[in-house]
């Protein structure tokens, strides 16, 4: 074969990658846009060629629609519709990583398909992962092209979708930094955004708030806290520039060498005494402060890790917390809400973070 095709296929729903006879010759990633790849004569042969699409559906309905053909230069055409073999290969279930399988089962569908009914034994969809929560996708897509290029730090504010799954995130999102630095041979500063309150109905995204906080534990990171400017009804709040502000005094007091407190007070630790728990906290020096309404949203909890809401007062860079209902208290902690306002700041009016003294 001397001149070019061009392969034209219609629309494939969502995305595809397409081969002929091993060489890839075209991707795209839209529902609704036919495809149209050229086709070099080199990749060619007398006799069969194979063509295989790698097609991916993000949900709602699969499909291959519109005239398929190969054309050369003269206007010859090829077509190559009728019956296709496809392998179902695997779905991504609910909100965790992994692919579950059907096996390797063949199955003979027509061009122009519509997978859902021509794939009997394919399984329902259950809560199907979008592009963004597939595996490794928007590492290989985003970050992996960036590695050859120098950079002076990294800002992360993700962990929304992760709510529910706290300690999973913590694993995560050490991993990712740890693995970024490797990549890059840089232990370059890495901050992220703590998730801002929000009403998400669970009341499991505290958890999510202090797998974050307790991700400080790797070497030259921070975390932006936001537990002041959080919105009830809106997952993204508006004021990024306090968000900003707060990213901004991470890099220049820990990077670019400027006298100023980095961060709101970070739970550090506790001790008991008689009835009370004394708090420290990280970022206290000079003492704490509060709202005109004073402290709220601490709780403490003894053995059976029954919290009761706890009367808190400043000690310059302390609190100390107890309730009349805990007589031997041995657990605190601090708005530990889906959604509410934090009370507790430092002098210079950065936001504490939530937090649980649990492990």
């Amino acid at each position: 074969m001397s001149s070019d095709y061009v392969l034209y296929m219609g629309a494939i729903d969502d995305a595809d990658i397409t081969y002929i006879n091993g060489h890839k010759v075209g991707s795209m990633w839209s529902w609704n846009e036919n495809r149209i790849y050229t086709v070099p004569s080199d990749i060619m042969k007398e006799g069969e060629n194979i063509i295989v699409i790698k097609q991916y559906d993000g949900g709602g309905g699969s499909s291959v629609k519109g005239s398929m053909f190969l054309e050369n230069e003269n206007g010859e055409k090829i077509n190559i519709e009728g019956e296709w073999r496809a392998l179902f290969y695997g779905d991504i279930r609910g909100p965790s990583i992994g692919l579950e399988s059907t096996g390797l089962e063949i199955y003979i569908v027509k061009y122009g398909f519509e997978f859902q009914d021509q794939l009997k034994k394919r399984p329902k969809l259950l809560n199907t992962a979008g592009p963004n929560e597939l595996a490794s996708s928007l590492y290989n897509g985003m970050i992996h092209p960036l590695i050859p290029y120098a950079l002076k730090g990294a800002i992360w504010y993700q962990g929304e979708s992760n709510v529910g799954r706290a300690k999973q995130y913590q694993k995560l999102l050490s991993a990712m930094i740890y693995n970024w630095r490797e990549r890059w041979n840089n232990e370059f500063p890495f901050y992220f955004v703590q998730i801002a309150p929000f009403t998400y109905s669970n009341e499991l995204s505290p958890a999510l708030r202090d797998a974050q906080r307790k991700s400080l534990f790797i070497k030259n990171t921070g975390m932006a806290v936001t537990m002041d400017i959080g919105d009830s009804i809106s997952i993204h709040p508006g004021n990024k520039q306090d968000v900003g502000d707060r990213l901004a005094r991470l890099a220049l007091a820990n990077d670019y060498g400027a006298d100023i407190v980095a961060s709101g007070p970070l739970y550090k630790s506790h001790t008991v005494s008689g009835d009370k728990i004394i708090i420290e906290f990280d970022f206290s020096e000079g003492g704490l402060k509060t709202v005109e309404s004073g402290l709220s949203g601490f709780e403490i909890a003894g053995d059976d890790r029954v919290y009761v809401p706890a009367v808190a007062k400043i000690s310059e860079e302390k609190i100390e917390v107890f309730s009349i209902a805990v007589s031997e208290p041995k657990y605190v902690r601090y708005a530990w809400q889906d959604y509410i306002v934090g009370t507790l700041f430092n002098k210079e009016g950065l936001p504490g973070s939530s937090f649980t003294s649990e492990d």
